[in-house]
């Protein structure tokens, strides 16, 4: 079972400029940078990128921060 909890994009830009870790400013920007990878092989703290519920939308409009994952 993964477990990720779901952030606004500024929260994430928050967190990680606490650390000092430059990171894109809006969630369309985060989908040109990093890989992809299968969801078995994330960590924690790793971040999800996904669209909205309306299956139309294919924009990136949401983000979450791997909190567990026991699915690897």
């Amino acid at each position: 079972e993964s477990s990720f909890i779901n952030y606004k994009v500024s929260f994430i830009n928050y967190v990680f400029n606490h650390f000092n870790i430059k990171v894109p400013r809006s969630s369309y920007e985060f989908a040109n940078v990093g890989s992809t990878i299968p969801l078995a092989e994330s960590k924690k703290g790793d971040l999800i990128l996904f669209t909205s519920t309306d299956s139309t939308e294919r924009d990136i409009g949401h983000i979450g921060i791997v909190v567990s994952n026991d699915t690897g």
